[in-house]
């Protein structure tokens, strides 16, 4: 009863507030068929196909307003494993957002909390719900087994950071220079995954003595017909220096009910080890094709991917090493079609197939081409509940 009660008050004086802003429920539930082919179960155990209902979306979204020149956002995540507080900046995995933006001035913002790290071109930058595949830049190489019988493999982009932005706009807020500095994600590359030099769930103090430092350029041009995305995001983290750098150009085209995204993304990651500097690098080509139609939008997507690993490169969480170069290739296309009953609401039905195939190169310890084929079908809804 008590219970009941102060759920009771607590949905009242928060009712009570709902005009100070808006607090959207975003769900996708899809039903998802996997399958690997040999050569990918062999490279690892942990690739097994499967058919199961997963919520693949479930964040509650409050946007607010102080005043005119204040603004906040917090978004949690329920389809998330909430662990432990995190060592550096105090909250668990499951909070995306958790920030204050004050205007300055016409043309400056300063954003300070937990907000989006803009990585990524326009694939980094679509809301997860909207993505039936991602590139290996995006999602990392994990997906087909890593590198070699290790699981070695390169990780994907970081979508969100605790930290501070000072963004500076000009041209009717159609030119935008955003400018930031957040905690260090040691979470990158073969080797530094779980040697306790990540973003560790863990009990006691991290000592962090660098930062991340981050510039990404906005920019809209012929009534934003043709937009732009450019980022780069370097770090140097642990006691031996490693390095790792995201680094990103994308184009948009909008004409009429047809959108064209192009991607380039390249992610980098050097470890300092005594004797050798060994660099993994992936670099992607990712493109986007929509057409809005009055209820249905029919979405082709195509990622190309080249993955090097120099020689020295060591593996996830065990002590031996690459000893020579090796270059791998991934391939992955998809094809999605989107129903929205009605179309002024955010509730839709979709179906989607995707394949990946990569293509390991002959120096690695399982070096046979593996693939992935997936079929997902399932739903979504976006809607403000204080309405």
């Amino acid at each position: 009863m008590k219970k009941l009660v102060m759920g009771t008050l607590a949905a009242a004086a928060f009712a009570t507030t709902a005009q100070a802003g808006s607090l959207s429920a975003d769900f996708r539930l899809d039903y998802d068929t996997t399958s690997y082919n040999n050569n990918a179960t062999d490279a690892s155990a942990a690739l097994t196909g499967n058919n199961k209902f997963r919520l693949q979306t479930a964040r509650l979204d409050y946007k607010g307003q102080l005043n005119e020149d204040v603004t906040y956002r917090v978004r949690v995540r329920l389809d998330k494993d909430r662990g432990a507080v995190n060592k550096r900046d105090n909250v668990d995995p499951a909070l995306d957002y958790a920030y204050v933006a004050n205007k300055l001035s016409d043309s400056l913002t300063l954003t300070l909390g937990k907000f989006a790290t803009e990585m990524g071109g326009f694939e980094g930058n679509t809301a997860g719900p909207e993505l039936y595949l991602t590139s290996a830049a995006y999602a990392g190489t994990g997906l087909l087994g890593g590198s070699n019988s290790d699981s070695t493999y390169i990780r994907g982009i970081m979508l969100y950071y605790t930290g501070a932005q000072l963004a500076y706009s000009f041209a009717d807020n159609t030119q935008q220079f955003h400018l930031q500095m957040a905690n260090e994600e040691g979470a990158v590359g073969a080797g530094y995954a779980t040697n306790g030099d990540d973003n560790s769930s863990s009990s006691g103090t991290y000592a962090q003595n660098k930062n991340l430092l981050g510039l990404v350029y906005r920019g809209a041009f012929i009534d934003k017909t043709l937009n732009v995305i450019a980022s780069y995001h370097s770090e140097m983290f642990g006691a031996k220096d490693n390095k790792a750098d995201f680094a990103t150009i994308g184009v948009e085209y909008n004409m009429d009910l047809f959108t064209a995204q192009l991607d380039y993304i390249m992610n980098s990651f050097k470890e300092s080890l005594p004797t050798i500097t060994p660099k993994q690098t992936l670099s992607t080509a990712v493109l986007t094709l929509k057409y809005h139609m009055d209820k249905f939008t029919p979405i082709v997507k195509f990622a190309m991917t080249d993955e090097k690993l120099e020689a020295g490169t060591k593996s996830n969480g065990a002590t031996s090493v690459l000893t020579s170069d090796a270059k791998n290739k991934y391939l992955e296309g998809g094809l999605a079609l989107e129903y929205t009953p009605k179309k002024d609401d955010m509730f839709r039905y979709h179906v989607a197939y995707n394949y990946r195939k990569m293509d390991a190169d002959s120096n690695l310890t399982k070096n046979g081409d593996r693939d992935l084929q997936e079929i997902i079908v399932g739903t979504r809804i976006l809607a403000d509940f204080l309405k």
